[in-house]
């Protein structure tokens, strides 16, 4: 049977699928950082920084495509379609990494260290970049620790919530080479291959 192709940036039917996320009341801001741990302010930033109407919640297509186009007016590289990952090679990005839900499934179900390390990092890179932890917060009633997020950084977690990988910044692959302990990943395509694992660490939710 031919590959099934991956949906279009904000397609209806993964744009549905993610709005189920917030609950009843929409993509407002306070549902958006309930499900990223976001801090108020930093989904304050993000919302103006995107365009979006400070009236009340965005519908979910438009949380979507405003996440898009601000990340495109930054400079950021985003893949073509959904479920699709970007990653480097040398100077270059290439967005041809498969990471469609059953793929990362497949991943993840292998239990690799590696995997593992490369979505901490990202996790760590986040933090490193500005995302300092506030534990003020309560949700369902127990304390729940939520982040000052860049609104760029932010940005790039409402994208993931959509299925868009975007290539990733602020992470190092020398960084993650250390993390692994490997002394011999030193070519452009041993590096590229570590870029791809970190790429495939932003799905893995």
């Amino acid at each position: 049977a031919p590959a099934t192709e991956p949906p279009a940036l904000c397609a209806e039917e993964v744009v549905r699928e993610t709005c189920a996320l917030f609950g009843e009341a929409g993509a407002s801001p306070a549902a958006v950082g309930a499900v990223l741990a976001a801090t108020d302010e930093a989904v304050a930033d993000f919302w103006a920084a995107a365009e979006l109407p400070s009236d009340g919640p965005a519908p979910c297509a438009e949380l979507c495509n405003a996440t898009v186009d601000y990340m495109l007016a930054l400079g950021r590289v985003l893949p073509p379609t959904s479920d699709t990952g970007c990653y480097r090679i040398g100077a270059e990005v290439a967005c041809d990494l498969d990471l469609a839900p059953k793929t990362i499934r497949k991943i993840a179900s292998k239990g690799s260290g590696d995997f593992a390390a490369s979505k901490g990092l990202v996790a760590k890179a986040a933090v490193a970049d500005g995302a300092a932890p506030n534990a003020s917060r309560k949700e369902r009633g127990q304390e729940a620790t939520s982040f000052s997020y860049s609104a760029e950084d932010l940005a790039a977690r409402v994208a993931q919530l959509f299925r868009i990988y975007p290539a990733l910044e602020g992470v190092s692959v020398d960084d993650h080479l250390s993390t692994m302990k490997a002394k011999d990943f030193d070519t452009v395509p041993q590096k590229a291959l570590v870029d791809q694992r970190l790429a495939q660490s932003q799905a893995y939710v």
